[in-house]
């Protein structure tokens, strides 16, 4: 009887494992770069193949704003891998409230963390694609700023998802490299 060796699993470990030390994170961002470019850069965005074809396109141009500008580090570039794909999340489907505040007496009310994060990437889209809602009602732009940055790290302490933390601390970062990507699309 023969063995059969799995060699994808072993692939997927690794690859996790480069997530978890800069010279990883700067593979991989190195690697999107290329592939990005081989796919031709002069693409419209309307020729994204599928969500995650446009995760990676988004990926990659975040990836070249953060050397561009000698942002390097391991927060950054795991902000730049997390942020695309809040945005995909939201291309088709709305979240469940747009204001801030719902998703605080949502986490008191159940206590389920994953209210504070949602409530983080909500934040981080008002001020990253839509700054004009920020201005909305009584409410604006550093409202929503402030409210992501606590929300992300209130997040971070009541799961320890690492995330959280560098979502937090570069909070004003992440959101300017993401818009300026999407609009370069």
């Amino acid at each position: 009887m023969g063995i059969i060796l799995n060699f994808s699993k072993k692939k997927e470990e690794r690859d996790r494992g480069d997530l978890n030390d800069l010279n990883g994170l700067l593979k991989r961002a190195n690697q999107l770069i290329k592939t990005s470019s081989a796919l031709s850069s002069e693409q419209p965005i309307v020729r994204v193949k599928s969500r995650d074809h446009f995760i990676r396109k988004l990926e990659a141009v975040i990836s070249t704003k953060i050397m561009k500008k000698k942002m390097i580090s391991r927060g950054m570039f795991l902000c730049g891998i997390y942020a695309p794909k809040v945005v995909v999340q939201y291309l088709s489907t709305s979240p469940k409230s747009w204001t801030a505040i719902d998703y605080l007496q949502e986490n008191n009310r159940a206590k389920h963390n994953l209210n504070l994060k949602l409530g983080g990437d909500v934040c981080f889209l008002i001020c990253c694609l839509f700054p004009e809602r920020g201005d909305w009602r009584l409410m604006n732009l550093t409202y929503y700023k402030k409210m992501g940055m606590s929300f992300y790290y209130r997040f971070f302490q009541g799961t320890d998802k690492e995330i959280g933390y560098h979502m937090s601390d570069n909070f004003d970062e992440i959101v300017s490299l993401t818009s300026q990507s999407v609009h370069s699309l």
